[in-house]
């Protein structure tokens, strides 16, 4: 984590503390989270924008790729991507920290194995979910669930007006 984003120590931010880590304006922060689709923001029971560490260090990441580096909001958008692919399946640790002598021993055989079951667990149900989800927003045969026929209907006819205008006359005097 950078100094910056380090020296408050709240797990949560509101806006305008991340604005002034970041050094730009609220409108920036905003266009970024619509930008930004990991860039999680929450939102507090009164209904105020909140802010984690991690999504600091988002944005910091965001603004040194777009204001640094000089790329437009998709390169940005690319690079970031390009970089969470490029991250290793590999475990982020080597060895384990004895809690009661402070010195570290590798991981064994076995717990390594234990993390990669659990790990090609998490990978199953993620493509679980994500496929759920697919199904759940695709119309089942250009239906959707629920939807009446004047629901389905309305773009259609919403077509049809709209080329329906081009042939209209245009206005006239009034005749007498």
């Amino acid at each position: 984590m950078t100094q910056a984003a380090s020296g408050n120590r709240r797990p949560l931010l509101r806006p305008q503390e991340v604005c002034d880590i970041l050094k730009v304006q609220p409108y920036v922060l905003r266009s970024w989270e619509k930008e930004f689709p990991n860039l999680g923001v929450s939102k507090s029971a009164d209904g105020q924008r909140l802010y984690r560490r991690a999504d600091v260090d988002e944005a910091l990441r965001i603004k040194q790729l777009v204001y640094g580096e000089g790329l437009t909001i998709a390169g940005a958008r690319r690079k970031l991507e390009e970089e969470r692919a490029a991250t290793t399946d590999e475990l982020p640790f080597e060895e384990i920290d004895d809690e009661a002598g402070g010195a570290s021993r590798p991981i064994s055989k076995q717990t390594r194995a234990r993390i990669e079951r659990v790990r090609r667990g998490l990978q199953s149900l993620l493509e679980l979910l994500d496929r759920g989800a697919a199904r759940a927003a695709s119309p089942a045969n250009g239906h959707q669930k629920g939807a009446s026929a004047a629901a389905r209907k309305a773009p259609a006819a919403a077509a049809r007006a709209a080329r329906n205008t081009g042939r209209r006359k245009p206005a006239g005097r009034a005749r007498a």
